[in-house]
Order: structure tokens, then sequence, then C-alpha cells
């Protein structure tokens, strides 16, 4: 497809779906969504899974996208997913949500980008190889506070963790 693979309203369920190679997000969701199991590859001009606000998405793959594999707008939780290989973040997360027990590696940015709002929980992701071209890091949290890093295994990536704000709980990884 030109434009995105599906596209749904809100309050949308979607399991076990596949997209890929799509010229726009190869899954776009409105808010109030969950996401299951569904594997997003290859977009060649947006994310692979894209939600806007207070969804869940689990189980879900997201590789070698020309945006951020996952890209989670406000009050999303994503949990158990992968995202390698994407040409920005594996997952970006923003304003009070959840990124937990997610692989992220290879990613050209950053493994988890957590930004604009603070909030965040970012727990037990495995980021690995993450920031190439001497930028970027395994997890980044920026913009606001209150992000809680904990449990996190970061391993050869430009950075492990860099944190742009203050006000953050950061142990055990």
């Amino acid at each position: 497809n030109t434009g995105i693979g599906i596209n749904t309203g809100e309050a949308a369920a979607l399991t076990a779906c596949t997209t890929r190679s799509n010229g726009n997000d190869n899954i776009h969701v409105g808010s109030n969504a969950t996401v299951t199991k569904c594997t997003a590859i290859s977009s060649s001009g947006g994310h692979g899974i894209y939600s806007f606000g207070f969804a869940v998405i689990s189980q879900c793959t997201a590789n070698f996208n020309n945006q951020h594999g996952i890209n989670a707008v406000q009050r999303c939780r994503v949990e158990a997913c992968t995202a390698s290989g994407n040409s920005q973040s594996g997952i970006h997360i923003t304003v009070v949500g959840a990124a937990e027990r997610n692989v992220c590696d290879s990613n050209a940015f950053c493994g988890i980008l957590a930004d604009a709002g603070g909030m965040v929980d970012i727990l037990n992701n495995i980021c690995s190889e993450n920031g190439g071209n001497n930028a970027g890091a395994g997890i980044r949290v920026n913009g606001g506070g209150g992000y809680r890093i904990e449990g996190n295994n970061l391993v050869l990536n430009f950075r492990g963790i860099d944190v742009l704000s203050g006000g953050n709980v950061i142990v055990r990884n």
C-alpha cells in the first residue's frame, strides 16, 4: 500500500495482524486501542505501530521501519514487544505510560526514547546495540521528570542510559 497498512479509529482491537512494506505507518490505531501479537515490518515512510492515547501494545514485533518501531503517544503501555533495526528509535513513548519487558536492538537512535511529559515506567527491558553514528542510547529520557528506570539490561549502546531531565528514579540497571 502507498499509505497506511491498517488504520483504525478509537477502541479498536487488533490481534495477530501482519503488515509489511507500506508507504506510511504499517499499523495506525486511535485512542483506547489494544494491539496484540501483531507484526509491522519495513514501512518505507512511517512507524511500524503508531498509537495515540490510552493504548496497550503487547507481544508485537516492529522491525526495519523508516521511523520508530512503536510510537506510543500519551498514556500507553508497551509490553513484551520486539523492536529492531528501525531508522529512529525502537520504542518512542510519551507522557504517563510504561515500557516493560521489551527487546530493542540495533535501532539507529534509541532503544527506548521517552519524552514529552515524563511519568513513564521503563522496567525490565533489554536494549542492545542502539544509537549508531555516535548518537542515541539504550534508554533516553527527556522532557519532564518522574521517570522510573529499573531492572533494564543495556549492552553495546552508544550510551546506556541518557537522562536529560531531573526528578527520576534509576535503580538496578
